[in-house]
């Protein structure tokens, strides 16, 4: 045997000893699939849910790019801020929701051949980096509303700066997601070819594990002690403001409800965040920390449920542009008011409000929703101020 050939059986042999966890791994999830096909209402129920969100994210999400591609008015570094917002939660949509569809009926398995392994590349990149970066953007977002309600004189010098606040939130997502795209890579198994870590750096069961603690340190505990943190200093601010001059008692009573209102919605976000992405973590430490006492005895349809209710994060994110900009709510009412229905059993009405913040816009404007007379075709509304 001559040393190039010695040289690559040791090679060979390295590979193998150095990929056998995972890749005993990924084969008891086959095993796991194979032992679940009788679930088919579970799986079902699953799969509507997966569907269902495919639909709204993909509409939701889209609406909000091409209201940030094409209307021109209102604030530009809002629609720049909804716009990317949009495009991660899309690439969520897109790629990661079809994904975890796929791996509840199929589990890991792939195609074979050239289209195979640069799909598998291509797909588990993009899940990986969209994720962190709709997480980033929210954070980015939610640090230009504390200076515009902060500390006001200082948003304009922030807002100067966010365009490259942005990019970086892009380029560390990405960073992130680097390992994925060059450690998966098809796996054949018994005629059957797998989607895989297959190469270094996560290709044992270590580098997964602290792979998914950076995951949960930087992108689930770091992210929502800072909501925690400017949303209570917002709240604060915000409770303690007062509307300048003499003030009638409506006026009054008009300003403090719409601090509750707006301190609620601080809340509800922070609240979302942290209540929908922990289950994704909890299952994340089933998979890689308990693999062989606890990870058996879960179903896969739990395991998929606990992902999707992490993944529903994205669909709910375009509901939040209507906190963000005036000029989206306007598009939205202008989309909605559409739909009969909607305009027959429920309307809003945009009320006066009382700018919040020291800014040229306000932190957050809210929708009065109306109050239907009758039931009738001709049935009238009665909107909170008018």
């Amino acid at each position: 045997m001559s040393t190039a050939q010695r040289a690559i059986r040791i090679l060979l042999f390295t590979v193998y000893i150095r990929s056998f966890n995972i890749y005993s791994f990924f084969l008891s999830i086959e095993s796991k699939l194979l032992a679940e096909r009788s679930s088919s209402t579970s799986k079902f129920i699953i799969t509507f849910l997966y569907a269902a969100s495919i639909v709204f994210g993909l509409a939701g999400n889209s609406i909000a790019i091409y209201f940030s591609v094409t209307k021109k008015a209102g604030n530009r570094i809002t629609n720049m801020l909804i716009l990317n917002m949009a495009i991660a939660d899309l690439l969520v949509t897109i790629f990661t929701m079809p994904v975890n569809l796929l791996y509840l009926h199929v589990g890991p398995r792939w195609i074979g051949g050239t289209f195979g392994e640069i799909s598998c590349k291509i797909v588990r990149f993009s899940c990986q980096v969209s994720i962190p970066a709709s997480i980033s953007i929210v954070m980015v977002v939610s640090i230009d509303r504390f200076f515009a309600v902060v500390y006001p004189m200082k948003a304009r010098a922030f807002r100067l700066k966010i365009k490259m606040v942005t990019l970086a939130a892009w380029v560390c997502s990405a960073a992130y997601a680097i390992p994925y795209g060059i450690s998966f890579g098809i796996l054949e198994h018994d005629g059957i070819y797998y989607c895989s870590p297959w190469f270094p750096p996560l290709d044992n069961m270590t580098s997964f594990q602290i792979y998914y603690l950076i995951t949960f340190v930087f992108f689930y505990c770091t992210p929502l002690l800072i909501l925690m943190v400017l949303y209570t200093l917002m709240s604060r601010k915000l409770w303690k403001r007062r509307i300048p001059g003499n003030v009638t008692e409506e006026r009054h009573k008009s300003s403090e409800q719409e601090k509750r209102r707006v301190i609620i919605a601080l809340i509800s976000i922070t609240v979302v965040f942290a209540v929908f992405w922990f289950p994704a973590h909890v299952m994340h430490y089933i998979t890689f920390f308990r693999k062989t006492d606890v990870y058996p005895k879960v179903p896969m349809e739990i395991e998929c449920l606990l992902y999707w209710i992490g993944h529903f994060n994205s669909c709910v994110n375009p509901c939040l542009y209507v906190l963000l900009s005036r000029g989206y709510r306007r598009y939205m009412l202008q989309i909605l008011q559409r739909f009969r229905f909607f305009c027959n059993f429920c309307g809003f009405h945009r009320r006066k409000t009382y700018s919040l913040s020291s800014g040229n816009e306000p932190a957050l404007l809210v929708l009065e929703p109306c109050r239907l007379v009758g039931f009738s075709a001709r049935s009238e509304r009665v909107c909170a101020g008018s």
